[in-house]
C-alpha cells in the first residue's frame, strides 16, 4: 500500500472524514495578516492572544515547522448536526454548531495520532502551524468563500481542520478550482453586523463570533444584532447556498453530548445558574477570553434583553444590583429593554 492509502486507512479508521495532501510551499498569509491588522481590521486584543496572528511568517512557511519537510497533509472533520430548535424558543438562547461538541479537542487528539502513525512507519512528522483555512486550499480539501471561510464540497463550510507536516514524499491532491456564484452576496447581506466589509474580508471588530467571546462590555452597535445568541453566529454560513445541500457528520461522532438545557438551545434563565463545574462541562471548549460563568451571564444578558420576555426582568433587576461593572451595565440595558 502506497503511503497515501495507507494515510486515508488511518483516517478512515480514526473517523476523520477528509484528508487532502500537498507538496509544500510558502503562501501569502503573512501579508495578508498585516494587512489587516494595519488597516485596523483585527483587534490588538486579539492579536496579543492569537499566535497566528503574532508571527504569520511561521505559519506562512510549513518548513517553520518541520525542517526538511516534503509534504502538508490536511485533515478535517464535519460537525455539521441537524438538530430541531424546540418549538417555544422565547426563553431561549443559540450556541453557534461549532461549538455544540468539543469538536476541536476531538479533531486535535485524532491529529496528534496521526502524527505518531506517521512516526512508527519511519518518516518525521510534526503537527504544523499552517492556518487551518490556508491548509484546506491547498491540500484540495476546500476552496474560500466570500465570507472568508473554507468552504468543502461535501460538508460545506461546516468542518475544521488542522495540518500535519512531513518528510514523506506523497502526491499531492488535486485542488479545487472553484469559487463562489458570481453575483452571490447573500452573506455579505446577511451579516447581523455588516462585519465582511468586502468580498473575502471580514472585520472581526464587527464579527459576533468575536464581540460574544472578548473581554469588558459589547458594544453597543452589537448589542441588538447579537439576538438570542449566548455564543458563536452563523448567520453567514446559514444563508451560504453552497451549504444547502451540505451533508451531515458521518455519524457517530466521538466528541460527547453536552447538557441539553445549555448547548444548543440554553435555557436563559439556567445560564444564570451554571456552576463552574457545568461551566467547565458545556462552556469551556468555546471560545472565550475569559472562559467563566461571568462572562456567560454577560452573554445571557444580552440575549434576555432581546427576548421581549417580562419573566427575564427579575433576572436583569438582580443583577443590575451586582458590585461587577460588566454585569450591571448590561443587566441595565437588558431591563431597559424588558420594562
Amino acid at each position: 500500500m502506497t503511503i497515501e492509502g495507507d494515510l486515508r486507512e488511518k483516517a478512515k479508521e480514526m473517523g476523520m472524514h477528509l484528508v487532502g495532501f500537498s507538496a509544500i510551499e510558502k503562501t501569502s498569509y503573512a501579508e495578508i495578516v498585516r494587512s489587516r491588522i494595519s488597516q485596523g481590521l483585527i483587534p490588538e486584543e486579539i492579536v496579543e492572544l492569537t499566535e497566528c496572528f503574532q508571527v504569520p511568517d511561521f505559519f506562512a512557511d510549513p518548513t517553520r515547522s518541520l525542517a526538511g519537510a516534503k509534504t502538508l497533509i490536511c485533515v478535517g472533520q464535519s460537525y455539521l448536526e441537524r438538530k430541531s430548535a424546540p418549538k417555544d424558543m422565547s426563553m431561549r438562547g443559540v450556541i453557534g454548531r461549532h461549538y455544540w461538541r468539543d469538536s476541536y479537542t476531538d479533531l486535535v487528539k485524532k491529529r496528534d495520532d496521526m502524527v505518531k502513525h506517521l512516526r512508527s512507519a519511519g518518516f518525521k512528522a510534526e503537527k504544523a502551524k499552517v492556518h487551518p483555512r490556508e491548509a484546506a486550499k491547498l491540500t484540495g480539501l476546500a476552496w474560500i468563500g466570500r465570507n472568508a471561510l473554507a468552504i468543502n464540497p461535501t460538508y460545506g463550510s461546516w468542518a475544521l481542520y488542522y495540518s500535519i507536516v512531513t518528510d514523506a514524499v506523497i502526491e499531492p491532491s488535486q485542488r479545487i478550482v472553484k469559487s463562489c456564484p458570481e453575483k452571490c452576496r447573500k452573506c455579505m447581506e446577511a451579516c447581523p453586523t455588516k462585519a465582511l466589509v468586502e468580498p473575502y474580508v471580514l472585520d472581526v471588530n464587527r464579527c459576533l463570533n468575536y464581540i460574544l467571546e472578548q473581554r469588558g462590555p459589547y458594544p453597543d452597535f452589537a448589542r441588538i444584532p447579537a439576538g438570542n445568541r449566548v455564543n458563536g453566529c452563523d448567520k453567514c454560513q446559514e444563508v451560504c447556498p453552497m451549504n444547502s445541500a451540505a451533508k451531515p457528520a458521518p455519524k457517530h461522532l466521538t466528541a460527547r453530548e453536552l447538557d441539553p438545557e445549555l448547548v444548543p438551545y440554553p435555557k436563559l434563565d439556567r445560564c444564570f445558574e451554571v456552576t463552574d463545574r457545568e461551566m467547565a462541562d458545556n462552556y469551556a471548549h468555546m471560545d472565550w477570553f475569559e472562559p467563566s460563568t461571568r462572562f456567560l451571564r454577560r452573554n445571557a444578558l444580552i440575549a434576555a434583553g432581546n427576548s421581549g420576555e417580562k419573566e427575564l426582568l427579575k433576572i436583569a433587576k438582580k443583577y443590575e444590583r451586582s458590585e461587577d461593572e460588566v454585569l450591571k451595565n448590561h443587566a441595565k440595558w437588558a431591563k431597559e429593554r424588558l420594562s
